[in-house]
């Protein structure tokens, strides 16, 4: 939902691993994408991810199955720096828990770091002034859990 053309995102500081190895379109739209919050591997998507989308809607699962079309075809492994853990099981429900009573859409609370719970944990870390990587941290779900629900 937040593509915008390879040139905004160069201007925004976005660095391409390989720069000069790609032919493309500056004006062609990609979406960055943290699967691990900011600290995770980031990457940019193009639209033909979306053939993994339709293929199987699971952002993680897409995401795994273009690395390894990538690797295969000879591409260097993923950066990182060392991301913070997921939430357990029941620290995710416990999240989905809290910001559905705030008012927020976290689709089904079952446990699973979805769509609908990333967007919410996303405005959650604007409006708290955290960096808004859409990625649930302990540190996040100790202060929801401190401020407590109020309406």
């Amino acid at each position: 939902g937040r593509s915008r053309p390879i040139k905004d995102w160069l201007k925004l500081g976005v660095r391409l691993r390989k720069v000069g190895i790609y032919d493309f379109d500056s004006n062609t739209k990609a979406s960055l994408i943290l699967p691990q919050g900011r600290k995770g591997p980031q990457f940019l998507i193009y639209p033909n991810f979306n053939v993994f989308m339709k293929w199987n809607n699971s952002f993680l699962y897409s995401i795994t199955a273009a690395y390894l079309a990538n690797r295969l075809s000879g591409e260097s492994e993923f950066q990182s720096q060392d991301p913070e853990d997921i939430l357990s099981f029941d620290q995710m429900i416990e999240l989905q828990e809290i910001l559905y009573k705030m008012g927020y859409e976290v689709g089904r609370v079952d446990g699973i770091l979805g769509a609908k719970t990333r967007q919410s944990v996303r405005i959650v870390q604007i409006n708290l002034g955290f960096p808004a990587d859409s990625w649930p941290t302990t540190e996040l779900l100790k202060l929801l859990k401190s401020i407590g629900v109020k309406r």
